[in-house]
């Protein structure tokens, strides 16, 4: 079966989030500043993900600070990780801030002088945010795309934009139970992810009230732009 055909089946009721309980590999590397972190579909069925911390932990390329030009605060990062967007945004006069459910990488995230929200997206936030931000596969946070679609549509102020990082494989559509693996062979406990590439991305957008704007691609990376 092609890869960019598959869905696995979500097993219900996870609570965990991206990295988190075990081995701890993602707060490992985080606290090195180095290491490859894999993706691993429990089933087999989803290719894995890979990903190396350090590409999180300095500034942000050439690329990335481009999605930003045009972009009004306040802007909010989903995932934001040690927040290297943020700080871009900052960098441009924004107002940002991050929201992450892990407690290191928000805590890295502040070291910088950024405003996280050190909790989940589907928790309640404060609304009006101008830009926000899916990069990195956070499309895939929570494993359901729909919901966090939607999420996001309740928080964004009126003639917002969504900039949304969808998968290489463009037609793929997965949502399935996941663990983080570090090289070491570390894993996280399972958590709900998901993988979409631009095509399902669009047609879940429509259904949860955005419009797509725009494309771009670059170095691999395809971003949606979405507007409300």
């Amino acid at each position: 079966m092609s890869a960019e055909l598959v869905s696995s089946r979500l097993s219900p009721g996870s609570r965990h989030t991206f990295g988190r309980g075990s081995a701890e590999p993602y707060a490992r590397a985080l606290a090195v500043g180095q290491g490859k972190l894999s993706v691993l579909d429990v089933s087999g069925a989803v290719p894995a993900v890979h990903y190396r911390v350090q590409d999180w932990l300095v500034r942000a390329n050439d690329f990335e600070r481009s999605l930003l030009r045009g972009a009004r605060g306040p802007v909010l990062d989903i995932g934001c990780g040690p927040g290297r967007m943020l700080v871009a945004a900052e960098d441009l006069g924004l107002a940002a801030y991050g929201v992450d459910s892990n407690p290191l990488a928000a805590a890295r995230a502040r070291s910088q002088g950024a405003t996280v929200f050190e909790q989940s997206i589907f928790d309640p936030l404060p609304g009006d945010f101008q830009t926000l931000l899916l990069l990195d596969g956070n499309i895939g946070i929570g494993g359901d795309p729909q919901a966090l679609l939607g999420q996001l549509l309740s928080i964004a102020a009126p003639g917002a934009r969504l900039i949304v990082e969808t998968d290489p494989l463009k037609r793929l559509e997965a949502r399935y139970q996941a663990i983080l693996v570090d090289s070491a062979g570390r894993s996280s406990e399972t958590f709900d992810w998901a993988r979409l590439g631009s095509e399902p991305l669009h047609r879940y957008a429509a259904d949860a009230g955005w419009t797509l704007l725009g494309s771009v691609e670059h170095g691999g990376r395809r971003v949606s732009l979405l507007g409300n």
